[in-house]
C-alpha cells in the first residue's frame, strides 16, 4: 500500500542523499536508517497530517472566540423609533408600540394558566451588527408552547443559534417583538 511504499521511498532517498554527499554506504548505515524511518512512520503517516487539521481547527476556534470577546456590549431598549416607525416590545408586563395592553402577572405558584405560549416571536428580524444591511433574521414569526419541549432544527448557518441568541436578548430585535413568560437559563 502506499504507507508501505512511502517508507521504503524514504528510505531510498534517505540512502541515494548519503552517498552523493560522498560518504560511504555500509549495512550499519541503512540499518540505522530504516530502523528510523520505521519509527518515524507511524507519527508521520498517520499522527502528522492529524495534528496539522487539528491545529487548524483550534486557529480557527481561537479566532471565533476573540472576534466574540471583541463585540462592543449591547444594551436592551424598551421602543426605538427609526425611519417613524415604532418598535413595539414588551416593557414592565405592558406592550409598547400601537396599544398598550396589560399582561396577566404571574403570582403564587409561578405559573399563569392563562399564557398558553412561553416565548412569541412575532414579526422579528434581527441583525448582529448595525453596520450590515443583510439581517440575521428576517420576519421570524414562532410560538413556543407552555410547559414542552420546542426543538429548532436545520441546516448550517440557518439562524438557529440567531433565534436562541434572540430569546435570551443577546441579540436586539431590529423589527418586531419578542414576549417571555417565566424564566430564561
Amino acid at each position: 500500500s502506499f504507507l508501505l511504499f512511502n517508507n521504503r521511498l524514504a528510505i531510498f532517498c534517505s540512502i541515494v542523499t548519503y552517498v552523493l554527499m560522498g560518504n560511504l554506504i555500509t549495512a550499519s548505515i541503512v540499518y540505522v536508517v530504516t530502523d528510523f524511518f520505521t519509527l518515524v512512520r507511524q507519527m508521520m503517516s498517520d499522527f502528522f497530517p492529524l495534528a496539522i487539521g487539528l491545529t487548524a481547527e483550534i486557529l480557527v476556534s481561537i479566532k471565533r472566540i476573540e472576534t466574540f470577546l471583541l463585540y462592543n456590549e449591547k444594551r436592551g431598549k424598551s421602543t426605538s423609533e427609526e425611519n417613524g416607525k415604532v418598535n413595539p416590545s414588551f416593557v414592565n408586563d405592558q406592550f409598547e408600540g400601537d396599544k398598550v395592553k396589560d399582561l396577566p402577572r404571574i403570582i403564587g405558584s409561578g405559573i399563569d394558566n392563562s399564557i398558553s405560549h412561553s416565548v412569541i416571536l412575532k414579526n422579528a428580524s434581527a441583525k448582529w451588527s448595525d453596520e450590515t444591511f443583510e439581517e440575521t433574521l428576517t420576519d421570524i414569526n414562532i410560538e413556543f408552547p407552555k410547559g414542552k419541549l420546542t426543538v429548532v432544527i436545520g441546516p448550517v448557518g440557518s439562524g438557529k443559534s440567531s433565534i436562541l441568541q434572540t430569546i435570551l436578548k443577546e441579540l436586539q430585535l431590529s423589527n418586531g417583538f419578542l414576549h417571555t413568560s417565566g424564566s430564561l437559563s
